[in-house]
């Protein structure tokens, strides 16, 4: 369990041998990181990291959940019963306070955890990226919101993974894109230099080939997928961002609609006489 990282909108993590008693003294470490831009809001479900001490032993000594250094923009936590908010504290155990929610300060946070002698020792967490982005599986609307992202952030990265039911297509509409026009990067290969809005066919860009990419403000502009699987990406620099008075970069719909004739593929052959011949 040690330096794992982690990537994604969201997900679930949990201590070693979570819920069982384990014997053995734990060391791990993970990384988990989301999109550029954005922060990440963990909710622990169960947190339960005790340790022997005396009056004189500091607090979460031996065994202990511990962030990063500045990168806890605000936490809630109890202690004795009582909800506190802060931002200065970063190491946690049951005697320090235990934490219900984390935001993060940026689009990624260290973890370490440390238990020795106490085998009940356990947490379990979720993470859900917060700012733009994310995983549709039904029609909504879209946006990205500069007052949600980092404000300081170099750039801004939103991805969609959207899945329609099988046997209809994704309809991407942009009803409002606001940027500067974009000289470099606007491609349709995708590379750590890439910046614009891109569809992709399928789950994911791993395809390295968008099929359409759109470099400049637009409206009314949509894309249709060919598939019942579309992801689509925005990156760009921070300081090409166009954001009108709601502070909206770019707003748009996400709707399932039939195929249009001549894009279907597949079907179901039925046969009473089948044979096949090697």
């Amino acid at each position: 369990c040690n330096d794992v990282y982690l990537f994604g909108h969201h997900g679930v993590l949990q201590s070693p041998g979570y819920p069982e008693r384990t014997l053995e003294n734990r060391f791990c470490k993970w990384r988990i990181q989301t999109t550029k831009g954005n922060r990440l809001r963990l909710m622990f479900h169960l947190f339960r990291v005790t340790e022997p001490y005396t009056r004189y032993t500091p607090l979460c000594h031996i065994n202990y959940l511990e962030f990063g250094e500045k990168q806890i923009r605000s936490a809630s936590m109890t202690i004795n019963g009582q909800h506190n908010e802060t931002a200065s504290v970063r190491r946690f155990c049951d005697r320090a306070g235990k934490p219900t929610w984390i935001l993060s300060e940026n689009e990624f946070v260290d973890i370490t955890f440390f238990s020795k002698i106490e085998p009940e020792n356990h947490f379990w967490l979720s993470w859900a990226n917060e700012g733009c982005g994310g995983d549709i599986s039904s029609p909504m609307s879209v946006s990205v919101d500069a007052g949600k992202l980092i404000t300081d952030a170099a750039t801004y990265e939103c991805t969609w993974k959207i899945t329609a039911p099988i046997g209809m297509r994704v309809l991407f509409l942009i009803e409002k894109l606001s940027i500067f026009e974009i000289s470099e990067g606007c491609t349709g290969s995708d590379s750590e230099q890439f910046a614009g809005l891109a569809f992709y066919s399928g789950t994911s860009n791993r395809t390295g080939s968008a099929q359409k990419v759109l470099c400049a403000s637009s409206t009314a502009s949509n894309y249709t997928s060919h598939t019942n699987e579309l992801f689509v990406k925005f990156k760009i620099p921070s300081r090409l961002a166009k954001p009108d008075a709601n502070k909206l970069i770019m707003k748009g719909e996400v709707s399932f609609v039939q195929p249009k004739t001549g894009d279907e593929c597949g079907a179901i052959i039925e046969s009473i006489n089948f044979f096949f011949n090697q």
